[in-house]
């Protein structure tokens, strides 16, 4: 996503917050240092987002791992977040919950939608993976925009009053 905003001209004006409920997949993700076995799938990733350079601009292998460009951390933000838990995570632009919802039983699916509609700005995006979709009872809160992509919108539906708990925290 940073290297999608940096081509667009968008990233100095953007922070993106990595989360996830795993420290050490935090950690991993926080020095930027990827095994060199999965750059092929990065990459080919990278080229079906119609890239503009070579995905190879964007970081420097050595040693048998690959480093991403340290400047994109400039605008990173990582932190330990938990979809079950929290109720708010502040007003978001789009929100990606990449192939997790599928581990999850409907309850916990229709919290995570409420989630993203509490924390998404009205007209933008909750991004899923390839193998979710938002046909639970929450799921019509969003409209669909790329089912294929599964990518949504978030419509004009009333959504429940978004409120801050103590381990959240709003990053604009």
């Amino acid at each position: 996503m940073a290297i999608l905003l940096k081509e667009k001209g968008l990233l100095d004006r953007t922070n993106l917050c990595a989360t996830d409920f795993n420290k050490q997949s935090l950690d991993v993700a926080r020095c930027g240092i990827y095994s060199l076995n999965h750059m092929q799938t990065y990459t080919s990733h990278y080229v079906s987002t119609v890239g503009i350079r070579a995905f190879s601009d964007y970081c420097r292998a050595r040693h048998g791992s690959v480093r991403m460009d340290a400047s994109f951390s400039d605008r990173l933000i990582f932190s330990p977040h938990n979809l079950v838990t929290v109720e708010f995570f502040g007003e978001m632009q789009m929100v990606i919950c990449k192939n997790i919802l599928i581990y999850f039983d409907r309850g916990l699916q229709d919290r995570v939608f409420q989630l993203c509609s509490n924390s998404l700005c009205r007209g933008r995006f909750p991004g899923l993976g390839s193998k979710e979709s938002v046909d639970s009872d929450k799921g019509r809160i969003f409209e669909t925009i790329d089912r294929r992509e599964s990518l949504f919108k978030k419509g004009n539906s009333p959504t429940i009053e978004a409120r801050a708990t103590p381990h959240s925290r709003t990053y604009r």
